[in-house]
């Protein structure tokens, strides 16, 4: 069963493009769990601004890239056509997090 549904945002040649609508609001261990597929960069903008969210990204060279808003539940994922698999990857640590939630 999917924790999440998604609808694709924008037809490329190049590239596959995502928003994914979870079941949970993204956390902490989400990130960790998509930091594996490439480099993390966190913005804690909550730190200047109380009423500010939090940003990653998570970036790939040219093959993928992962963006959200900690406590939001959509989550943006860009992923190069010659590399379909990641999606796979990705939606299996959003279901494998999302069970660990329930």
């Amino acid at each position: 069963m999917n924790h999440f549904k998604w609808i694709a945002t924008q037809n490329c040649i190049r590239f596959y493009k995502r928003t994914y609508t979870l079941n949970h609001d993204i956390s902490q261990a989400l990130i960790d769990a998509l930091s594996d597929l490439g480099m993390l960069e966190q913005f804690n903008f909550s730190e200047y601004s109380p009423s500010s969210k939090d940003l990653f990204k998570i970036k790939l060279d040219l093959e993928l890239e992962i963006s959200g808003t900690l406590s939001d539940t959509y989550l943006q994922v860009t992923v190069s056509r010659n590399n379909p698999e990641i999606l796979a990857l990705i939606e299996k640590k959003i279901n494998q997090w999302s069970t660990l939630l329930a």
